[in-house]
């Protein structure tokens, strides 16, 4: 009979679970005699595994590009190991467009954690293209007619620089205008479109006449106007 020193267990092998450093020896009894003790096994150690970081969440689970996401890990003594591109550290920062589920494990004197619960939800839209603006044919009209510009190029909601939306902006009030737009799509707001410029809607011109009358027969009547440039 094989009897071991580790708990005077019996048997031709010993399995050990508990976390501890061994040094380990056996002896051998045969008949009612009992060997020396074997030489030791030493150095056998069972080191704890870690438990797994707990992961703090961005405030904000969606954002539009290219603002980001980070995560912070807390509570590992060694090493964070994220699950998104094997990334190390205790912070994670996320910058690609994409849908994600991150993880981390702990990684203490060599021994590895289970992954903490998944971090799901997480998301980076594409931010969308400025629409392209067509401008009126002519920039600089008398009222009451209008000017028209046209925005192309946005699946979503086309809004012009004076708020309001649409594929199609009117002016058609008196007045010299500086004309952009942005193009949201999904929750997501593109950058302005370059600026159309020179945009004139002037005001129609007043006359005012007046005159000498009335007079008598054989006297001339004056007629003079103000308010325009050319008189006809």
């Amino acid at each position: 009979t094989i009897t071991w020193s580790q708990g005077a267990a019996t048997g031709t092998s010993l399995t050990i679970s508990a976390v501890g450093t061994y040094s380990i020896s056996a002896t051998c009894t045969v008949n009612g005699c009992t060997s020396d003790a074997s030489t030791a096994v030493i150095g056998l150690e069972i080191k704890a595994k870690p438990a797994a970081p707990s992961i703090t969440p961005p405030s904000t689970l969606i954002v539009c590009s290219p603002s980001t996401l980070t995560l912070t890990a807390s509570g590992c003594a060694g090493t964070v190991t994220w699950s998104q591109g094997a990334a190390t550290g205790t912070s994670l920062t996320i910058s690609a467009v994409g849908t994600y589920s991150v993880s981390a494990t702990c990684t203490v004197n060599g021994c590895t954690s289970d992954a903490n619960t998944a971090v799901t939800g997480l998301e980076i839209k594409a931010k969308p293209n400025a629409p392209t603006i067509t401008p009126p044919t002519s920039l600089s009209v008398c009222s009451p007619s209008t000017l028209t510009l046209t925005a192309s190029g946005c699946a979503g909601t086309v809004t012009w620089s004076d708020n309001s939306t649409g594929t199609s902006l009117i002016l058609s009030t008196v007045g010299t205008y500086s004309i952009s737009a942005t193009c949201t799509v999904n929750g997501c707001t593109s950058d302005a479109s370059t600026a159309v410029t020179g945009l004139e809607i002037k005001a129609l011109p007043t006359s005012s006449p007046s005159s000498n009358s009335p007079i008598c027969a054989g006297g001339t009547l004056n007629l003079t106007g103000s308010g325009g440039e050319t008189y006809l």
